[in-house]
């Protein structure tokens, strides 16, 4: 499900002249965003803050806003923030498509120049996961941080990936070149392979405690036998 998500996403910047994407498929794919957004808001209310209705919204790697979109709709303001420039561009063309006028959109690798305390939901779904963990904790650092008291966050981390564990694993970790020889000798193209990193549920958890959030609520995810979790939380209030 999160690939078929990426890969539709990269699809819609795809410009070759045809139609590429029918209405209902292009229809299907933000609908799928509102049908996201309401179930965590469902499950937020449930488990987290019943009265949870955010003035600041943060989406990171909000891509072209199929989930920055809906998040805009339960928000005062949002903001949406994306390493690409190209996924931006085609998200801000689809903010002016459903007349969303509260969401900001900002480029940034890291979430560093959020000022402190300054969004009260922060948000990601299906990214981490393709973000080298050292520098995706980095991030999660960073994003906790604008966290306000009392803000809720809804994150999705990857823990477990088949394809890094037993011997192909071994070949994927360590010897990647092998990978790209094996692509040349039988004529496919070689280009870099989407990362699908796996993060330490014990080194989130203690990143969540240092930030004063003292109980969780975790939906766990299996996309093709790649587990994750979405963990829901609440930030102490000072």
């Amino acid at each position: 499900m999160g690939v078929m998500i990426l890969i539709m996403e990269l699809c819609l910047m795809v410009n070759t002249g045809k139609d590429l994407w029918i209405k209902d498929t292009k229809e299907s794919f933000f609908k799928s965003g509102s049908i996201y957004v309401n179930g965590i808001v469902n499950k937020i209310r449930k488990h987290i803050s019943p009265d949870f209705s955010p003035e600041r919204s943060l989406d990171i790697g909000c891509g072209v806003g199929r989930l920055l979109i809906p998040i805009s709709k339960i928000s005062t303001e949002a903001v949406g923030v994306d390493v690409s420039a190209s996924m931006l561009a085609e998200a801000e063309k689809n903010l002016v498509k459903f007349s969303i006028e509260n969401t900001q959109l900002i480029e940034s690798k890291d979430c560093a120049n959020f000022q402190k305390h300054t969004f009260d939901f922060i948000h990601s779904y299906i990214v981490f996961q393709h973000i080298p963990v050292n520098h995706g904790m980095i991030i999660f650092e960073n994003v906790l941080g604008a966290l306000k008291p009392g803000g809720v966050g809804v994150l999705h981390f990857t823990y477990f990936n088949p394809s890094l564990h037993g011997f192909k694993g071994i070949i994927r970790n360590n010897l990647p070149f092998l990978r790209s020889i094996k692509k040349i000798l039988t004529g496919e193209s070689v280009e870099p392979e989407m990362q699908m990193n796996e993060y330490k549920l014990i080194e989130l958890i203690e990143a969540l405690s240092e930030k004063g959030v003292s109980e969780l609520y975790v939906d766990i995810t299996d996309h093709s036998g790649i587990k994750g979790v979405i963990i829901y939380f609440q930030k102490c209030g000072v």
